[in-house]
C-alpha cells in the first residue's frame, strides 16, 4: 500500500506554486525536481491533472501497488479515480523513474 501516494499533493501544489514549506524540505530535491517536469510534460501530453500522471505511475507498478485514494474535495477523488483509466508506455514510466 502506497502511503501518502501524492506526497501530500507536493506535486501539484509545486505546478500552482503554492508548496508549503514542510512539503518543499521533505520534497524538495534534484531527482523530484526532474520527476516534476517529467509529471507535468505527461499531464500536458495526456490532457490530464498531473496527480493523475502521478497515480497512474503508481498503479503501473511491476509490483501490487495499491494508492489509497484522499482528497481535499469530490474534484480530487476524481481525479484519483480518472488515473485507473491512464495508461502510460513503458517509456512514460521510465521517465518518471528518472
Amino acid at each position: 500500500m502506497a502511503y501518502a501516494p501524492t506526497s501530500g499533493g507536493y506535486f501539484a501544489m509545486k505546478e500552482k506554486r503554492e508548496v508549503a514549506t514542510d512539503l518543499a524540505t521533505r520534497y524538495g530535491n534534484p531527482v523530484n525536481q526532474r520527476r516534476f517536469a517529467a509529471a507535468q510534460d505527461l499531464a500536458r501530453c495526456h490532457g490530464v491533472a498531473i496527480n493523475d500522471v502521478v497515480l497512474a505511475y503508481l498503479i503501473n507498478q511491476p509490483n501490487q501497488t495499491i494508492p489509497v485514494l484522499g482528497g481535499s474535495s469530490p474534484a480530487r477523488i476524481e481525479e484519483g479515480v480518472r488515473a485507473a483509466d491512464l495508461d502510460l508506455n513503458p517509456e512514460e514510466l521510465a521517465r518518471l523513474r528518472a
